[in-house]
């Protein structure tokens, strides 16, 4: 592999003209009167997005925030992901129903510990909670609606284990 290149950059520096006239002939694109079928790609590429977007929500040990870099990733297709709103109607409806801002990722990551710490019937500290959720910093602290959950999320899980050891 490596002596190939070696041997085209000798040869295109030392004879030019030789190989310039031995190159094969440049490959053309057929596809000038070929026409893509928009609405079929659309509905095609709806529904893998849709299928990724659903398969990242429900990974439960090391939940990954559903965004437009970790679709494209995982879904491939990226100008066209990238500039669907031009032609693909359907997959831009389901990637922003599907995406989710950061304060819904952390939101998300703290349910799943609070599931956690129910199972395991033990009422955590806040930052306990916050730690076990990995949604420390600086947007977590100056969010009301994620401290509110942190709140909500810690009253729920004591009084669950409360009402469960009075039974």
């Amino acid at each position: 592999m490596h002596t190939d290149i070696f041997l085209y950059l000798w040869l295109k520096r030392n004879d030019a003209d030789w190989f310039e006239q031995h190159l094969p002939p440049a490959k053309r694109s057929n596809r000038k009167g070929e026409k893509l079928d928009w609405q079929k790609i659309d509905k095609k590429l709806a529904r893998k997005v849709k299928k990724v977007c659903d398969e990242i929500m429900s990974v439960e040990i090391f939940p990954v925030r559903v965004s437009i870099t970790e679709i494209i990733r995982r879904v491939g297709n990226k100008k066209w992901i990238e500039k669907r709103h031009l032609r693909l109607p359907e997959t831009s409806r389901i990637i922003d129903e599907k995406l989710e801002s950061l304060e819904d990722y952390m939101i998300r990551k703290l349910k799943l510990a609070e599931t956690k710490f129910l199972g395991e019937k033990v009422i955590p500290s806040r930052n306990q909670l916050i730690r076990r959720a990995v949604i420390e910093n600086y947007t977590t602290k100056n969010s009301k609606r994620i401290q509110n959950e942190v709140t909500l999320s810690l009253d729920r899980i004591e009084q669950s284990i409360t009402v469960s050891k009075v039974f």
